[in-house]
């Protein structure tokens, strides 16, 4: 025998049993688009300024580090080096110097850290106080 025909189904609530969802508008799903786009514009500034900014950061690295790096390399290869030298000496401030060039850059870089900083230096005790993390510093 064959089964009877089922009767068609209307709306989803009484093809699944759940209650349907009323569908946004067009004015509705516009402000949705635009909020989304914006907020894809937002998060693609953040993440170049996050890229520039290691840039940046690494640039500072290899200046300051491969002058000292290559000396040191050719101390490596068995050759004299004269460790009292005005250029050895030069290299050895530019390596260490690139710890206080990191801080700068952030600095210039992140309004967040810049804040941090000043409650940091200012050392105001009811500020400092109620800070737990640099997050809620605005």
């Amino acid at each position: 025998m064959r089964n009877p025909p089922t009767p068609a189904v209307e709306n989803k609530e009484q093809q699944t049993g759940e209650p349907s969802r009323p569908t946004a508008t067009t004015s509705q799903q516009q402000q949705q688009t635009i909020m989304m786009n914006a907020l894809d514009k937002s998060l693609r500034r953040a993440r170049r300024n996050t890229f520039k900014t290691l840039a940046l950061v690494y640039l500072a690295f290899l200046i300051c580090w491969t002058p000292n790096s290559f000396i040191f390399l050719l101390w490596n290869l068995g050759l004299q080096v004269d460790n009292s030298s005005v250029v050895y000496r030069i290299t050895v401030i530019m390596a260490v110097s690139n710890s206080a060039i990191n801080f700068v850059i952030y600095g210039f870089k992140y309004k967040q850290f810049r804040k941090g900083l000043k409650v940091l230096l200012q050392c105001d005790e009811r500020l400092a106080r109620n800070v737990t993390s640099f997050a809620e510093i605005d």
